[in-house]
């Protein structure tokens, strides 16, 4: 018999759990799988039965195995870090709020976390040369940002010999990873939905970052993140301030985008910069010094402004002038589509990070994991496993 006609005895809860773990409402379900939204609906109430054929649709689109819908018991849906824009109430609202893009990549990096945990129990010989520190809403941004700094052992002359901030992104990923951070990518995520997400499961944390966005960016997202952590108020950012009054929550990312900043442009360091002292002499600014500033720190030119305007070198209403100016100037430029995009290692590396990648790698050649692990593990073609093998051992050498 086909499976087109064989009903599936599925248990009715477990497919209206999947599919609001998923963050699909019933409308979108229905013309993804072409029935009624009415079917749908007898379905999850067990009035009608799903064919097997409709069942491996409906896992394919929730991306979980048929043998969940199953279970008599659904597992609790997680709480997802909180976007501090909307702050919506509850667990089934945020997962309404959320696109099933960016619930599907905060899943994975629970998975990768537990993952990580299991390969961590594997590996005795491993141990982190730091743990990352803690932080108040009610401090200074600049006193929490300089301990949080210091935490890291990264002098200010070592980040500004960095070529850039494709490099910057690679060293500071590699410092996090002493403190049990995984950076790694989130991937098919609207960049105004989301620029960064961080997660916890303690004693790991996880910081994912948008491809789309550009790489000074994600320097500053890591940073913004990792300032969530210490807050242990675990986010979904845009990074956008709301420099006026703003949502409930706007404090929160007022706060870690200054410790951010403040951690990539330390307020000493910058205001001892001659670019600065030229800016203070003449009482006036160019953008050529802002380009000298944003390369010394490789982070953006905005990212420069707002941290002058903040050391009162800028005045506000300059720096909101300015920013509405780059901001019309980026609406303009028509972005190039890009053409074949990273290589499977090297967007292996990339989306799992460093941290993860090379303990996958250090457990297979101590033959305490298959190589079937190492496939499922990375979510990669074992044919790739030598060119991922030899980029972890360029990173681990730099």
């Amino acid at each position: 018999m086909s499976p087109r006609s064989i009903e599936a005895r599925i248990e009715p809860s477990a497919l209206l759990w999947a599919r609001l773990a998923a963050g699909y409402d019933i409308n979108e379900v229905s013309k993804k799988i072409g029935v009624d939204e009415s079917l749908i609906e007898h379905w999850e109430s067990g009035e009608k039965r799903p064919t097997l054929a409709k069942a491996r649709r409906l896992a394919d689109i929730y991306k979980r195995p048929v043998a969940a819908f199953y279970l008599q018991q659904q597992p609790e849906i997680p709480v997802s870090p909180t976007d501090f824009r909307t702050l919506p109430a509850d667990t089934e609202q945020q997962l309404r709020y959320y696109s099933p893009q960016l619930i599907l990549s905060i899943r994975k990096s629970r998975k990768l976390l537990s993952d990580a945990k299991r390969l961590l129990d594997l590996s005795p010989d491993y141990s982190r040369s730091g743990t990352i520190p803690t932080a108040s809403i009610e401090e200074n941004p600049i006193e929490a940002a300089d301990r949080l700094r210091d935490s890291l052992n990264v002098p200010i002359e070592t980040q500004s010999r960095w070529k850039d901030s494709r490099e910057a992104f690679d060293r500071w990923a590699g410092v996090l990873q002493n403190q049990g951070v995984l950076v790694t990518q989130m991937r098919g995520v609207p960049l105004d939905e989301a620029r960064a997400y961080s997660i916890v499961d303690d004693p790991l944390a996880a910081i994912a970052v948008n491809p789309k966005d550009s790489w000074n960016a994600r320097v500053f997202s890591i940073f913004h993140e990792y300032s969530h952590i210490a807050l242990g108020q675990l986010g979904v950012c845009d990074l956008y301030e709301a420099l006026e009054a703003g949502p409930a929550g706007s404090q929160i990312e007022v706060f870690c985008n200054r410790v951010s900043g403040f951690i990539l442009m330390p307020v000493q360091d910058i205001l001892s910069t001659p670019e600065v002292r030229a800016i203070e002499r003449a009482g006036m600014w160019d953008d050529r010094q802002v380009i000298r500033l944003a390369r010394r720190y490789n982070v953006s030119f905005e990212a420069v402004l707002r941290q002058l305007q903040l050391v009162d070198l800028i005045s506000y209403q300059s720096y909101m002038q300015k920013r509405a100016e780059l901001q019309e100037t980026f609406r303009g430029i028509k972005k190039k589509k890009a053409t074949g995009g990273p290589s499977p290692a090297v967007k292996t590396v990339l989306d799992n990070g460093l941290f993860f990648t090379s303990l996958v790698l250090d457990n297979l050649s101590d033959n305490r994991i298959t190589l079937a692990e190492v496939s499922d593990l990375l979510g990669v073609r074992l044919k790739h496993l030598d060119r991922i093998e030899d980029l972890v051992s360029k990173k681990r050498q730099t």
